[in-house]
């Protein structure tokens, strides 16, 4: 029921109700109190925000990684109380893609989802509030950052390298590494896991990151490339594997070639904590060559090989390796799996 405006008190209670309204439409959240009546809302007023941006807007990243799509958030807020502004269109502009415009939901968050043809810095704009980021474009044929379970669908059905029989084994998303997980069966499970979008490539590299922190000495993690597997008992596989070597070591091989017999291969007992995530990085030539890295996470060389390819470049599928004859305990962590054409 509105007030009495006729008399003095209904017209005071009334201007006490329209200063609270017109003082939360300014972003002021204000509230009567008798010990300072309507001169404590009066007062109020100066706490409403003159010129400069009425409002905050953040992207979900200060720098993002892309092969050339890529998904970005960004969240808009009440400069004055830091509450969603919903409803609200939020413009994402770089001079390496189209415009694009998102809606804010009920958290105040836009999300787009965005194709870059280059390198560049994207900036989020909502009236006079922005917010900028680097945009970084890799000529990524496939890249997995391994960061969810949605990922694993980017995989083929793995193959047991070693023998024909299938054993039980789990590869899941664990949100405490953000990476992959796999754990093995209770037999040899040389598995590799195809990327069946690099089927037919032979000049790039291919890399990935690994950890063994819980992996005993009979657990195995690396890079493959196999043969045509339509008779299974005589593919051919060539392997880059790392293990835990049981101390504070990592222990890698340069080369190992399955179902035919192994190849010449030389165990290297690395000084590295096995506690720390680590990279492998395969370059093939084209032909029959390649040339195998393992690093630290900053880059720094643990071993390098070189040699050459056994399956042939039209039968050849690529993709990570695992073993692991643990079924709970050994843990084999893997992320960043990529493959970028050679320059």
């Amino acid at each position: 029921m509105p007030n009495d405006t006729s008399t003095l008190n209904g017209s005071l209670l009334e201007m006490k109700d329209q200063l609270i309204y017109e003082l939360g439409q300014k972003g002021v959240t204000a509230s009567y109190d008798s010990s300072t009546g309507l001169l404590g809302l009066i007062g109020e007023i100066s706490n409403i925000q003159t010129g400069g941006v009425c409002y905050s807007l953040e992207l979900d990243q200060s720098s993002y990684t892309t092969g050339g799509v890529l998904t970005v958030s960004a969240t808009l807020l009440s400069a004055y109380d830091d509450s969603a502004i919903v409803g609200a269109t939020v413009t994402f502009t770089s001079n390496a893609s189209t415009t694009t415009t998102a809606t804010t939901d009920t958290t105040g968050v836009a999300t787009a989802t965005i194709t870059f043809s280059d390198s560049t810095t994207l900036t989020a704009t909502y009236g006079s509030a922005t917010d900028t980021a680097t945009v970084t474009k890799y000529n990524y044929i496939f890249y997995d950052p391994c960061t969810s379970s949605s990922g694993l669908s980017n995989y083929g059905t793995p193959v047991n390298l070693y023998q024909n029989s299938t054993h039980t084994y789990s590869l899941s998303y664990d949100s405490t590494e953000n990476a992959y997980a796999y754990y093995g069966s209770s037999n040899y499970d040389y598995y590799l896991f195809p990327i069946p979008l690099l089927d037919g490539e032979s000049s790039f590299t291919l890399s990935a990151e690994f950890n063994v922190k819980n992996a005993g000495t009979s657990a195995y993690v690396g890079l493959a490339v196999m043969g045509d597997e339509a008779d299974l008992s005589t593919v051919k596989a060539n392997v880059w594997r790392a293990r835990n070597n049981g101390s504070t070591t990592l222990q890698t091989i340069d080369n190992e070639i399955y179902r035919t017999g192994n190849s010449t291969k030389t165990w290297n007992n690395n000084t590295f904590s096995t506690n720390d995530w680590f990279r492998l990085k395969v370059t093939f030539n084209g032909t029959d060559g390649y040339s195998a890295t393992f690093e630290t996470i900053d880059g720094t060389t643990i071993r390098t090989y070189t040699g050459t390819v056994n399956p042939s470049i039209s039968d050849r599928q690529y993709g990570f390796f695992v073993s692991n004859t643990d079924t709970s305990s050994e843990i084999l962590y893997i992320r960043n799996i990529k493959a970028e054409r050679s320059v």
